[in-house]
């Protein structure tokens, strides 16, 4: 028997709606599919979105369809108020820096939180006029065994 690997999101993912089945006081909670390990998790009026904007899909993964795309870009329901971006790590299938810079001066009330890599490779995809992009954008370096 195979043993079940979860993967960080999908560990985020799960950590969020056990605290949310666990609440004391009934608020809804939803979570959206969006592609390969992208998701939206929303609780009461709070929206968190995971890995959401990448084009490279290795001929694999499913990558966020096009009218999802859209809907994130144009901050249209259910993709509307979203809070914060979550990006797990630097790769080609969960981030796209170009596509998460055009994402942020769309929506300027986002903020992203992300590994210093991705920090990094937002800075080389930016135009030197997006400072105001930049003052909502979080760099983590969590280590090892951090909550």
């Amino acid at each position: 028997m195979k043993a079940l690997t979860l993967r960080p999101n999908a560990a985020i993912l799960l950590l969020a709606l056990s605290a949310a089945a666990f609440s004391h006081e009934h608020v809804s909670s939803r979570a959206h599919y969006l592609g390969n390990e992208a998701v939206m998790v929303e609780r009461g009026a709070t929206k968190i979105v995971f890995d959401p904007l990448f084009r490279e899909d290795y001929g694999q993964y499913q990558r966020v369809p096009a009218e999802i795309e859209a809907a994130l870009m144009a901050g249209t329901a259910p993709f509307d108020g979203i809070d914060a971006v979550f990006i797990s790590h630097y790769h080609d299938d969960h981030f796209d820096p170009s596509l998460m810079l055009e994402y942020l001066e769309a929506q300027p009330a986002v903020e992203l939180y992300g590994p210093e890599q991705a920090v990094a490779g937002l800075l080389s995809a930016a135009d030197p006029e997006s400072d105001d992009v930049f003052k909502r954008v979080h760099s983590l370096t969590p280590a090892y065994g951090d909550a």
